[in-house]
């Protein structure tokens, strides 16, 4: 897995995931990601590596899994802790918690996603690098929204490197 991953679940796919080992939940993850039938269907999306960008931005700066406040906390790190692994992160945002994070998103609007990257990345960003963040950020919300609309939850998973 390159960067992270979203995934929409419908209930009975989301149970089977409170039972799995780590090394299940890693499985699952890439087999689902790379299943064409479900890239089709839109109930996979690749944040790739701006995810660390936007979870920055959108809790305290940090990438810790307790960072930031809810909503918002919920894009990435935050929900339901399902891997255990150092250095694998698998988070569960429940189905009726979508529509919250959807709206959450949707209201943040452009200046303040910028204002957010310079307090808490301690620059200014580049017009491409915030743009990117941006355009990510607004697909992130389409996905919610739709994962929401299908009562589905929502699963992210994403390679956490240490420090």
């Amino acid at each position: 897995m390159s960067g992270g991953v979203h995934i929409s679940l419908d209930r009975e796919a989301s149970k089977r995931l409170f039972v799995c080992s780590d090394e299940e939940l890693r499985s699952f993850v890439d087999e689902f990601s790379a299943n064409e039938d479900n890239q089709q269907q839109s109930l996979i999306h690749v944040t790739g590596a701006v995810w660390k960008t936007l979870h920055r931005c959108l809790t305290d700066g940090t990438l810790g899994p307790t960072a930031g406040e809810f909503p918002l906390n919920h894009c990435f790190l935050g929900g339901r802790q399902l891997s255990r692994a150092s250095g694998f992160s698998v988070t569960l945002v429940r189905p009726d918690m979508t529509r919250h994070v959807a709206d959450a998103i949707s209201q943040l609007s452009d200046d303040e996603l910028r204002a957010r990257y310079d307090q808490y990345l301690g620059h200014t960003a580049e017009a491409t690098e915030l743009d990117d963040a941006t355009t990510a950020l607004r697909k992130l919300g389409e996905f919610f929204n739709t994962a929401s609309s299908l009562r589905h939850a929502v699963v992210f998973a994403a390679e956490i490197q240490p420090g």
